[in-house]
């Protein structure tokens, strides 16, 4: 899954909407542009385990199951893609603030 894709993706929402500070915590000059990166990373991580979690739970009952498996396995490559993403873009985005 792309950067981009994820964060066009329904899972993505509430991370969208957490992210308005991040146009108000500009400071000229750099200040603390890292740790404005590395909190929105982190918050969005946040949110891709709660909704694993979430789908997990719910299918609970079924996982002993092969379609469960099935269902379990695709999850865990959903989120994990998921989340490589957002791990690639906060680090691109904590080096373009080192450099820049």
């Amino acid at each position: 899954m792309s950067p981009e894709s994820f964060w066009s993706s329904p899972s993505a929402l509430y991370v969208h909407a957490r992210l308005s500070y991040r146009h108000r915590n500009r400071r000229p000059g750099g200040g603390r542009g890292g740790n404005r990166h590395s909190a929105r990373g982190s918050l969005a991580l946040t949110a891709i385990i709660a909704k694993f979690l979430t789908s997990v739970a719910t299918a609970a009952p079924f996982i002993g199951t092969p379609p469960g498996q099935v269902f379990l396995a695709a999850m865990s490559a959903e989120t994990l893609a998921e989340a490589l993403a957002v791990v690639g873009v906060t680090r691109a985005e904590l080096t373009a603030t080192a450099r820049g």
